[in-house]
């Protein structure tokens, strides 16, 4: 953190979807260094959805929630 900046920081973390932490004058004020190691509060859904970039080479995915069953897998 101290070499990339709090404000960098924020920015990548907003583009990956974590709405809360938008690179705004009022969050940069907010938040410092801590930020990494939680000093601010994201969305779980948000969390969970910048994380599918990891798994997808970079792209991130929207989250879908699971509807509907229609039937069971045979076999199990």
């Amino acid at each position: 953190m101290a070499n990339v900046g709090v404000e960098n920081m924020l920015k990548l973390a907003f583009d990956m979807g974590l709405s809360t932490l938008e690179p705004t004058k009022e969050n940069l004020a907010k938040y410092g260094f801590a930020v990494t190691l939680g000093g601010a509060e994201v969305k779980m859904i948000d969390l969970s959805s910048a994380y599918t970039a990891f798994a997808n080479s970079g792209v991130k995915m929207d989250p879908v929630g699971i509807l509907k069953v229609e039937d069971r897998m045979e076999g199990y």
